[in-house]
């Protein structure tokens, strides 16, 4: 490879990586095979191009300079970085290529957890030795960015009429689609044994002597990224506990007074310490899927759509059947 003009390349920065290395442009010359003198020639020519000196030429050979320093510490890293890309994308590399990659961006919903468990399971059973596997519970904004920045195959939000034409409207300058999976009407989760529990359904103005709980917001994101369903009277809650992750939420929830509003359904599994009431309402919230437009799905995420719309309607009959009970 040779240098072309005034291009730097990976070649020079190996060469100046292994000098560095050895403290001597005779032995590294040896480890690379080459000439002295051209080893030599081709540090000089790069020292020239980037204008500053590298190392410094001694009786007992070379040390770096302390402008060089830096330069070095990024030749380092970018060799390094090189040389990992040649080792997984190289056919002839010994390594195998990856042969499972699958990743899912949701909003705190069990549901969406037990389906990439299943899909998750699949993948395990079929390879044991390697495979790239990555859940993230996150924002509404976020789960909508790593879709579309292809760092997530899917995302899983739910959106209600607050919030759906600016959300609609945001996926579709993403080139992303939605794919509703159900629609549920809107609940108070709150511990078993909450006073809220002596009622078979909930008014707004019920609420207002309890704390509410929701989740952080990014300091820029808008309001329509709000996890809670929205109600006019919670904007401003006089008593509220802000959290960032589901399991936090519910620690409050089984343990106080505090409620928090939302899709209502509920787990069918002890230990069960969070219930769920209807809210005296006419709207509904759409839970769906967030996939790249025009984009084909993979055998993964095919999977997953499948495991999640099962669990989805095996929570949504259980928590019907819940709130008969108590009525």
């Amino acid at each position: 490879e040779s240098n072309r003009g005034d291009e730097m390349t990976f070649q020079q920065l190996t060469y100046v990586v292994e000098v560095a290395k050895n403290g001597s442009i005779n032995k590294a010359a040896k480890n690379l095979f080459l000439s002295q003198t051209a080893l030599s020639s081709a540090i000089k020519a790069l020292e020239k191009e980037l204008g500053i000196a590298i190392f410094e030429r001694t009786a007992r050979g070379v040390t770096v300079t302390s402008s060089g320093r830096e330069f070095v510490g990024y030749a380092v890293s970018l060799v390094d970085q090189k040389q990992q890309i040649e080792v997984l994308y190289n056919t002839n590399s010994i390594l195998p290529p990856v042969p499972s990659s699958f990743s899912v961006s949701s909003q705190r919903f069990f549901f969406a957890q037990e389906a990439f468990l299943k899909v998750s399971e699949n993948i395990r059973m079929k390879n044991t030795e390697r495979y790239h596997l990555t859940f993230r519970e996150e924002n509404m904004n976020q789960v909508i960015e790593d879709v579309s920045n292809h760092r997530s195959n899917i995302g899983v939000i739910s959106i209600s009429e607050y919030n759906q034409k600016y959300i609609r409207f945001l996926m579709s300058s993403k080139n992303l689609e939605f794919h509703g999976l159900a629609s549920v009407h809107p609940c108070v989760f709150c511990r078993v044994s909450h006073p809220l529990t002596k009622l078979s359904s909930i008014h707004e103005e019920d609420l207002l002597p309890y704390p509410y709980i929701n989740y952080e917001l990014d300091l820029c994101s808008a309001s329509e990224f709000s996890e809670e369903y929205m109600l006019y009277s919670l904007r401003r809650p006089d008593k509220s506990i802000t959290v960032t992750d589901r399991i936090t939420a519910d620690a409050f929830m089984s343990t106080t007074d505090a409620f928090t509003i939302g899709t209502g359904l509920l787990r069918d599994f002890p230990p069960i310490s969070i219930t769920s009431i209807p809210l005296e309402t006419e709207s509904y919230i759409q839970l769906g899927l967030i996939v790249k437009k025009d984009e084909p799905l993979s055998h993964e995420t095919s999977l997953f759509i499948k495991y999640i719309q099962d669990h989805l309607n095996r929570s949504i009959q259980h928590t019907e059947d819940e709130h008969l009970l108590n009525r």
